[in-house]
């Protein structure tokens, strides 16, 4: 089996929401899922019914937590790392650690990443890359 790598980036928002679409797709298949939640704006997905213990959520609250990244892909089909810019920022991780443990995770998971900036590093790896921009005024 071929596992994909997508890199969403550009409005937070919508980058998540993409993410979680993938989620919820993948648990109604079956699949098992971890998102990983690196601040406290998308509460609300803790209230994901965990449909046969299939999703798993992970809060990253500190530095140490990072190094457990890598070791969690035993259990999951596919693992959406959310808003990578919180990490980036608080210097607890560089892009270049981050590509490691997607690489790592890619052998036996498919990997979402969320970001508002672009990293060409994450682009260059990544199977999809899409950027998302919020639109005001649109009329249908």
């Amino acid at each position: 089996m071929v596992n994909f790598v997508h890199f969403y980036f550009g409005d937070a928002d919508e980058t998540f929401f993409t993410g979680i679409g993938t989620v919820i797709r993948a648990l109604g298949h079956g699949k098992k899922v971890n998102i990983i939640l690196t601040d406290e704006k998308f509460k609300w997905v803790e209230k994901i019914p965990k449909e046969k213990n299939n999703l798993r959520i992970f809060k990253v609250k500190c530095k140490n937590d990072i190094h457990l990244l890598g070791k969690r892909s035993k259990f999951e089909d596919l693992i959406l790392i959310s808003n990578i810019d919180v990490l980036i920022q608080k210097k607890w991780i560089t892009v270049e650690y981050l590509i490691d443990i997607v690489l790592k995770l890619k052998e036996k998971s498919e990997v979402i990443i969320t970001s508002f900036s672009f990293h060409k590093a994450l682009a260059d790896i990544a199977d999809y890359c899409s950027h998302f921009q919020k639109r005001n005024n649109i009329q249908i």
